[in-house]
């Protein structure tokens, strides 16, 4: 007696949210075929850059501060502003000079200023469960020292900040009773501020430059320095 054939089974299916936490790898290529018209698994297109999220003052207890997340990676970056006097820096042995507007009359390269006394001091740490391959107390990973690398370059090769803006200055007053009142006081250089860029990465999960990066240009644009000033009869 002949049977009929029985049915195919039904082809294995699984929900969206499913698919994509088994396999990720081919769940993103379905949405990024050769065509124009390629759309992501969220929604972007192909070529369209994540939306950052970007909050200033998260910090009280340093100069300035933001937070910035982008898609799945957070990162926090502080500035602390530290004063490193005239005559600590190195090859310096009496006060320069300096003009009205701040800037040394011997001195046109100031990204050079910045780079040789740095006063601009990034660093970089990840969290523990930043990411699956970070192990805590280990030393600095080839993606940190990558990271540092490539921020304090771009720091110096921008001259996002000039030297000008970091010197401390002070001019005498002047005394009536001298022969050559009427000579203005020569403006002295006391001092720098030194600016500690601390990065610290709460969950790492791709775009790790541009998400520091974008938190280093917050962090510093919310920072505020008090005023330093130098006092004559103490000498500090």
């Amino acid at each position: 007696m002949a049977t009929a054939a029985s049915a195919p089974p039904p082809a294995l299916t699984f929900p969206r949210p499913i698919f994509a936490a088994v396999s990720p790898h081919p769940f993103l290529q379905a949405h990024l075929s050769a065509d124009k018209s390629a759309i992501r698994a969220n929604g972007r297109a192909a070529h369209e850059f994540r939306a950052p999220g970007v909050n200033t003052g998260s910090l009280t207890h340093c100069n300035g501060s933001a937070v910035v997340r982008l898609g799945n990676t957070s990162v926090v970056c502080g500035v602390r502003a530290e004063i490193l006097r005239e005559e600590d820096t190195p090859g310096t042995s009496a006060p320069a000079a300096v003009n009205a507007a701040g800037d040394m009359d011997d001195d046109d390269e100031e990204e050079d200023e910045i780079e040789s006394l740095r006063l601009l001091v990034p660093n970089i740490e990840l969290s523990t469960g930043s990411t699956p391959t970070h192990i805590p107390g280990n030393a600095p990973s080839t993606t940190q020292q990558s990271l540092i690398t490539r921020i304090r370059t771009l720091l110096h090769s921008t001259r996002l900040l000039r030297a000008r803006d970091l010197r401390i200055t002070y001019t005498p007053p002047t005394n009536p009773a001298d022969a050559d009142a009427d000579a203005a006081p020569e403006t002295e250089l006391k001092g720098y501020w030194v600016l500690y860029l601390d990065i610290f990465f709460l969950s790492l999960d791709g775009c790790a430059f541009d998400a520091a990066w974008l938190s280093i240009l917050a962090a510093l644009n919310h920072t505020r320095l008090p005023r330093a000033y130098f006092d004559d009869e103490y000498e500090g």
